[in-house]
């Protein structure tokens, strides 16, 4: 079914970027984290999978910084594998 409806929205000439949009929970040192998996369709070859990761809640203490603490997004890949292998993991790490 996600292949019909981005194959839809790609043949309309204001659609960008459609993509199916999948959302996951985990706990990664005690804080809960939201990843979200981009599939672009089988036409968007090597870039069909982004992955992004971030902290649902942050001690107040600490704000988020992209790639540094508590959100990153990954390079796009041809797998999921791939996608979630290219988020910055590190940043999921407990305050200092």
């Amino acid at each position: 079914m996600d292949e019909e409806v981005i194959a839809y929205f790609i043949a309309r000439q204001a659609a960008v970027d459609p993509c199916a949009v999948s959302r996951y929970s985990v706990y990664l040192n005690n804080l809960k984290v939201q990843v979200t998996i981009h599939d672009y369709g089988e036409s968007a070859g090597a870039t069909r999978f982004m992955a992004e990761a971030r902290y649902v809640e942050q001690p107040d203490e600490r704000e988020i910084e992209m790639n540094t603490w508590g959100l990153s997004l990954g390079n796009a890949d041809s797998t999921v594998r791939g996608a979630l292998d290219n988020v910055h993991w590190n940043v999921f790490r407990p305050l200092d």
